[in-house]
């Protein structure tokens, strides 16, 4: 990318305030794989080349498709689908706006149908990025930070529309980052760092060293 191109890019994705979800989730609960498709591709684009115009019609499509339950499991396939459309780093930023829309329309005084929908997306959002969380740690800490809080009254509200909630989408994400934190150190403390192989490292190079 030119520097008049990054430039740019900045100025775009600055420029790009935060929004709430077009649709609600009763909005797209009716709709199919086939149908969810065809409207992630409509709100993607297809003839947008430059990635600088594509992160935020790409973003809407996150948006969208993150706002729907997930009650027929299609939902990993088509966010696969939108993550290929752009460069990591584009993505990324892309994934925690998403998460900064929707964590900013749940605090606000938003009705529970609102914020249901915010629910939606954050939880979808962290199922989605949980098997990476170290790329999206940035993401998940905002999210934590943010202390979100479920009120009774939403979770009667919850309660009646068949979702159940067990924690807030702050505690969800605490919970991710303690466990990729567990496992980075005890990836760390399995490497011998005196840089010497193990007893099964040398028999898979020299099988006669365990005879």
């Amino acid at each position: 990318m030119t520097a008049q191109k990054w430039i740019v890019a900045c100025f775009v994705l600055v420029a790009n305030v935060a929004q709430a979800s077009t649709y609600s989730y009763k909005d797209l609960a009716l709709k199919d794989y086939r149908e969810m498709d065809i409207l992630l591709l409509k709100a993607s684009g297809t003839n947008i080349i430059d990635d600088v115009e594509r992160e935020p019609k790409v973003r809407e499509a996150i948006e969208i498709l993150l706002s729907r339950r997930n009650s027929d499991g299609k939902r990993s396939a088509l966010f696969g689908q939108l993550q290929v459309q752009l460069p990591e780093a584009f993505f990324l930023l892309s994934v925690q706006k998403v998460a900064e829309a929707a964590i900013a329309d749940f605090k606000s005084q938003s009705t529970n149908l609102s914020k249901a929908t915010d629910y939606i997306i954050l939880e979808n959002l962290l199922s989605e990025i949980k098997p990476s969380a170290s790329k999206y740690k940035a993401t998940l800490e905002a999210i934590r930070n943010e202390n979100l809080e479920i009120s009774d009254s939403f979770k009667s509200y919850a309660r009646l529309e068949g979702m159940n909630i067990q924690e807030s989408p702050s505690q969800m994400a605490e919970n991710i980052l303690k466990v990729a934190d567990l496992k980075s150190e005890n990836d760390f403390g399995d490497k011998d760092l005196s840089g010497k192989k193990s007893e099964k490292e040398v028999a898979v190079i020299n099988p006669d060293f365990m005879e």
